[in-house]
């Protein structure tokens, strides 16, 4: 029997030391093909090495790391929440931070992003919360889906004259398909549509962006986007496709109206993107390192991106030159020229920048040569990426960037320009143009129509193109003030308007009138005092507002009633005897908690005590949800506290209920500004006034400090 048991645990462990030995072969398999930068290849020996040893945190924090590279957002998360960060480098937490906003989970993200601080001292660029002005603009804003996106990707649009050209890697119809080992999928080729009146344009509100599951889809993809078949060519390599099912939406075919751009540019590699001189008579391009024929390595295995340059003669790109600030030990890509033709920005990884890529420049000499690069500085660069710089024809550099405060992924950043030299600070142009994913590759101009263009982007599961359009909504508040009781209207009065960081007081013209210029998607308050005279509060939003709006109030202002004369004089003393906590809410319900309960007794007490005493119940909800559903939500809570006192014995007749939904929110968690749950809490609330003598006591003593 001992023999047995001898023989049994020895088979046992030479089990685990095979099944240890394979998976330490398929890992050296895995960081081979990462170190080749083959990212799915080495993702399928990571996952294949975890199946056969479960918990390995080397093993982890590679998948994490693959998927976060080749933009799988999701599966980056799961596997970010499986390392152990006490194991792992403080840099990892900040990857963390990366993959979490990525994914709109902004306040786990800034957690991270504390904790990262603390261990490395170091704040930088990041924040991850990201703030309400971000966006506050969204209604400016019209975004539109191309017809010419397919399944794979499309971006970096760029004018050329009236022609539009851009990057993608949907293939022509040829014999041999060939795939980028990088990310298993075509290579990128430079594709031009000469007439933009066969693109057709979608509102990008009315798509269905259910992007359903987030797996994994290999297969051989045709060049019409359709599955294989038997009468299909050979084909080598296999199409890693991440398709968004919602779309259904499938790419011109490559000729009809699609054209190659620059037949002698093309080569079986990457090229795109590219910029265009003043004349639109030379091009500079980024590709792959293949010169003469040759795909080049440096001493790392590793083909680099270079930029090059080429002038249009007799109908056809030729004189094919790298420019000369190009190395084989690191890449040059994404140019964008100025419009005077002098400047060149680009981005590298050189050495000496800020960490990751930085933008860069060159300028023209005398003689036609370019200036060595100069790195664009800490106004533009940080220890992230940045990428894909644009200059317009109104003295801004645009570039994406993922390591400043933002939405999540790479974000568009505007900056000024003076004599093609940066100055001033980054200004992030805000939700929707920039969102959780990678926004990016943008071409714009100013004109008399207004501000707008092209841009790219992959929030919708691979890189789209997409036009948007941006203008200054003409919103403008407008009103009289009158006397009640008289009718004639009332010069002086003040009247306030206010929204959650913002008050602007003014006073009624000789004819009563008063009128404001508004922001859009913002919740407002109007207050108006008069002496002798009731004040009132006038809530109004303008979310939702899409087109130029002029919004009118004729205010009524009701005189003090006689018994109420000299009550104003003891504020200090009433406001102490008559104010109440606010009660709270869990979400999406109105049932009273426990905590609410010493305040409902309290107010049944007074009420009881005073029977000239009436109750105004105003409740509100926050943010999240439909405005109808939020309308609703606030009224059941002041129902549901009006019936609390009416068991209590209180008259429902001196209750007045009032619902405000989702505005009047007491800090700046407004729709789709990610915030903590205990931020929400504070405007899921039912608030109380007290009517003493047809005075609204808390309302007009309100600024009130000192007794008289």
């Amino acid at each position: 029997m001992k023999c047995y048991i001898i023989l049994a645990t020895s088979l046992l462990l030479l089990c685990i030391n095979a099944r240890a030995q394979t998976a330490s072969r398929l890992l050296g398999r895995a960081d081979k093909a990462y170190a080749a930068i083959r990212l799915p290849e080495a993702m399928r020996y990571y996952l294949q090495a975890n199946a056969r040893e479960p918990g390995n945190q080397y093993t982890i924090r590679q998948l994490a790391l693959v998927a976060q590279e080749l933009k799988y957002y999701r599966e980056a998360l799961h596997w970010f929440e499986k390392t152990d960060f006490n194991q792992a480098p403080s840099s990892w937490l900040l990857l963390y931070a990366q993959a979490l906003s990525g994914n709109e989970q902004y306040e786990k993200a800034d957690s991270c992003l504390r904790a990262y601080q603390r261990r490395t001292t170091s704040s930088g660029h990041y924040n991850f919360q990201p703030p309400d002005r971000l966006f506050r603009d969204s209604a400016c804003w019209q975004i539109d889906y191309l017809s010419v996106n397919s399944a794979l990707d499309e971006f970096s649009p760029c004018m050329y004259g009236r022609n539009l050209v851009y990057v993608t890697n949907q293939q022509l119809p040829t014999a041999v398909k060939r795939v980028d080992l990088h990310n298993e999928r075509p290579f990128l080729q430079l594709r031009m549509v000469p007439d933009t009146g066969i693109i057709t344009y979608r509102d990008i509100r009315t798509l269905d962006t259910s992007r359903g599951t987030d797996l994994l889809y290999r297969y051989i993809v045709n060049d019409d986007d359709t599955r294989p078949t038997s009468n299909d060519s050979r084909t080598t390599g296999i199409y890693s496709i991440r398709t968004a099912g919602w779309k259904g939406i499938h790419r011109l075919n490559w000729n009809n109206g699609v054209n190659i751009f620059g037949k002698n540019i093309a080569t079986r590699y990457n090229e795109g993107p590219v910029t265009f001189s003043p004349l639109f008579d030379t091009v500079y391009f980024t590709r792959n390192n293949f010169t003469g024929g040759s795909f080049r390595k440096d001493s790392l295995g590793l083909n680099r991106l270079k930029i090059y340059r080429a002038v249009y003669r007799n109908g056809g790109w030729i004189q094919i030159t790298e420019l000369p600030f190009n190395s084989g030990r690191y890449s040059a890509a994404h140019p964008a020229l100025t419009p005077d033709g002098h400047t060149l920005y680009f981005a590298s990884d050189m050495p000496g920048g800020f960490g990751g890529k930085d933008i860069y420049y060159v300028t023209r000499q005398t003689d036609g040569s370019w200036s060595a690069p100069v790195n664009a500085g800490p106004a533009v660069n940080t220890a992230g990426d940045e990428v894909f710089p644009y200059a317009d024809n109104q003295q801004h550099l645009f570039f994406s960037s993922n390591g400043r405060t933002g939405l999540g992924g790479l974000d568009i950043y505007r900056i000024a320009l003076v004599n093609n030299i940066i100055t001033g600070e980054a200004v992030n142009p805000g939700y929707p143009l920039n969102t959780s994913r990678d926004d990016f590759g943008i071409w714009c101009t100013q004109d008399a129509t207004g501000f707008h263009g092209f841009f790219s982007s992959n929030r919708y599961g691979d890189d789209d193109l997409l036009r948007f359009r941006w203008r200054q909504l003409s919103l403008q508040l407008t009103g009289s003030v009158f006397n009640r009781i008289t009718g004639l209207r009332q010069a002086g009065v003040t009247i306030s308007l206010r929204s959650t960081d913002r008050q602007q007081d003014t006073l009624t013209t000789h004819t009563g009138n008063f009128s404001w210029q508004l922001q859009p998607s913002t919740d407002y308050e109007v207050w108006v005092a008069a002496d002798g005279m009731k004040k009132q509060v006038i809530p109004f939003s303008t979310k939702g507002i899409t087109n130029d709006s002029i919004i009118h109030y004729d205010i009524q202002l009701e005189p003090f009633p006689e018994a109420a004369s000299g009550w104003r004089r003891h504020c200090d003393s009433l406001k102490k005897q008559y104010t109440v906590p606010d009660i709270y809410f869990h979400l999406d319900s109105y049932q009273i908690r426990e905590d609410a309960l010493p305040t409902l007794q309290r107010l049944s007490v007074l009420l009881r005590q005073d029977s000239t005493l009436t109750l105004i119940i105003r409740s509100y909800t926050d943010s999240r949800a439909s405005t109808r559903y939020n309308n609703r939500l606030s009224a059941q809570r002041s129902a549901a506290v009006a019936g609390w006192l009416e068991q209590a014995g209180i008259a429902g007749s001196r209750l007045r209920r009032e619902y405000f939904g989702e505005t009047r929110l007491k800090n700046n968690c407004a729709d789709q500004v990610p915030c903590p749950e205990s931020l929400h809490q504070q405007n899921r609330r039912t608030e109380f006034s007290i009517v003493k003598n047809g005075t609204d006591i808390l309302l007009e003593c309100a600024g009130s400090q000192t007794e008289h």
